[in-house]
């Protein structure tokens, strides 16, 4: 993000001197500056689709100072390939990330790193390549890395207080789910398809299974229907499902996952979101479907787990559980590390708008709304003092002491 809004100025601050005095001339289509077409191109966009009014004059200051919203961003065209690449879970690397004091924070799921066996929780001491090994005390993991120069199909030791592992930076494609009961549990893995693979279980309740989701990006609809497709042949009747960390990603895809999910709605396809444009336009997101009693009996309880990183599309999801009557507040697990217990709360989604030459802007247009009540958690998120129950956490448990707990208290209500 940084490195786009950087491009960002350098683009605006050459067109701004031009745009000042030739505004006329520029509108009248006479420009042969490839770089003021352009700003004047984004400046259009930004008055025509931001979600929020921006007087003419006050543009340029609003960008030139990053002043839109940490959601908008210029990309390049090859910035803006590798951005369209990755939300279809094509990647290249090792597939990990760590906090700033060199916890890992993520690895994800079929990455080079995953079948590695890096877990979040290790702390990162090292990385070695061709007897080289450069210690992380002092050195930033990110530029150690680079330092290594390790191209595609070249290994990297990596050092944790876990032991050592050997990863290999390659091409992968993402999965987004993960499904356990207590008898197994379930991956998509693959180097091209993606394919189901078996997995140990964990000791949840009796007919009740797990399922996290961690983006609404890829082939995430598909899984997750594969997955449900398991949970009605396996005869589960309880499902948890996982959106900590979940910071959102397309609502086509919480259409497809909402079909499931939506206990009190009648029609086929009915709303799951609302989108409120600043014309006054309303546009309607409907669920793909309505097959909630198709796999829960009316007994079924759900039980949804967020922290501060379940955000956007994910928040969405919960409002279309929370509307319908899928979920109650209580059944809202929230894990905190500091204190805080709330998701993230963005209720606004961003749509990009590419130019000829293969560069994209993406703007913030709408705010975001609940299917039923219109509630938008903008800025505030579902919280403790609406009814949520919260959890302390830790980013260095390695064992995920927090899922423990939640499924201790979930077993209490089950019982």
């Amino acid at each position: 993000m940084k490195r786009t809004k950087q491009v960002l100025r350098v683009l605006m601050s050459v067109g701004f001197a031009v745009l000042f005095f030739f505004t006329g001339y520029l509108a009248a289509g006479w420009s042969t500056d490839a770089e003021t077409r352009k700003a004047l191109w984004i400046k259009e966009m930004i008055e025509t689709h931001y979600y929020e009014e921006i007087s003419p004059d006050d543009v340029y200051t609003v960008i030139g100072r990053e002043l839109l919203d940490p959601y908008s961003a210029y990309y390049d065209a090859s910035a803006y390939a590798e951005l369209t690449n990755a939300n279809q879970g094509k990647h290249t690397g090792f597939g990990f990330s760590y906090y700033p004091d060199r916890t890992v924070a993520l690895v994800v799921l079929n990455s080079p790193a995953y079948h590695a066996g890096l877990k979040a929780g290790m702390k990162l001491l090292f990385f070695a390549k061709d007897g080289v090994q450069i210690s992380l005390e002092t050195t930033e993991p990110g530029d150690a890395l680079d330092s290594l120069q390790c191209k595609e199909g070249e290994g990297v030791e990596i050092g944790t207080d876990e032991g050592t592992f050997y990863c290999v930076r390659s091409a992968y494609t993402q999965s987004y789910t993960e499904y356990k009961t207590a008898e197994h549990g379930y991956v998509f893995t693959g180097e091209k398809e993606l394919e189901l693979t078996e997995t140990e279980g964990l000791p949840f309740p009796e007919k009740t299974a797990y399922l996290r989701v961690t983006d609404f990006l890829g082939t995430v609809g598909e899984e997750f229907a594969t997955l449900m497709a398991i949970f009605k042949e396996e005869g589960m009747k309880h499902l948890i499902l996982d959106l900590r960390g979940n910071g959102g990603g397309y609502l086509t895809d919480v259409q497809k996952l909402s079909s499931y999910l939506m206990k009190d709605a009648t029609e086929n396809r009915p709303v799951a979101v609302i989108a409120k444009y600043k014309s006054g336009k309303r546009e309607i997101w409907r669920a793909n479907g309505n097959s909630y009693h198709d796999y829960f009996s009316p007994d079924s309880q759900i039980f949804v787990l967020a922290d501060e990183g379940t955000a956007s599309a994910s928040e969405c999801l919960i409002g279309v559980m929370m509307d319908y009557h899928t979920v109650s507040y209580d059944h809202i697990l929230l894990a905190t590390e500091n204190g805080v217990a709330k998701s993230y709360g963005k209720g606004i989604m961003q749509s990009s708008f590419r130019y000829r030459d293969g560069s994209a802007i993406k703007l913030t247009v709408a705010t975001v709304h609940w299917p039923v009540t219109e509630t938008c958690i903008h800025g505030v998120g579902v919280r403790e003092e609406d009814g949520c129950i919260a959890f302390s956490s830790s980013h260095t448990d390695k064992q995920d002491a927090t899922l423990s707990e939640m499924i201790a208290y979930i077993t209490d209500q089950l019982a």
